[in-house]
């Protein structure tokens, strides 16, 4: 009777509904494992769970946009989005300073900053490290181009 991981050679915790018998995985080897077969019965349920989800809401129009609706009203909601649209859209706004770097234009919405562009330094625009983007007024990006 083996009392040791078969993975790692850690020692076992005995089972509790077989008396003299031992888990054959440590408990860290064990929780990755239990980890790995959710995930693989997450992934082969989707299918029928994406099938109930899109017939409650086929049967229940009425029920599903009101929920939705109240959803999308919650500040906290509206605001997670529009943080993740800037940042999806152009992840390079989040290191947009407060002024032209130029010419010293203050933005007149410090918390978006829709009037002020960030210029890629080197022109690569997958490049979106802080020290690569510069702050510009639109008058000073269009000076650069």
């Amino acid at each position: 009777m083996n009392q040791h991981c078969t993975q790692c050679n850690q020692p076992c915790k005995p089972r509790h509904d077989r008396p003299g018998k031992f888990f054959t995985l440590c408990v860290e080897h064990y929780a990755e494992y239990q980890r790995q077969k959710n995930r693989e019965s997450y992934a082969r349920h989707k299918d029928e769970r994406v099938k109930r989800a899109w017939d409650w809401r086929r049967d229940n129009p009425e029920t599903y946009t009101a929920s939705y609706q109240r959803y999308e009203k919650k500040p906290e909601v509206r605001e997670r989005k529009r943080a993740y649209m800037i940042l999806y859209n152009s992840p390079h706004r989040a290191f947009i300073k407060d002024a032209c770097e130029r010419c010293g234009y203050k933005t007149k919405d410090p918390k978006n900053k829709r009037d002020l562009d960030g210029h890629h330094k080197d022109e690569d625009h997958s490049n979106n490290d802080p020290a690569n983007i510069e702050t510009l007024c639109p008058p000073c990006h269009r000076l650069l181009e």
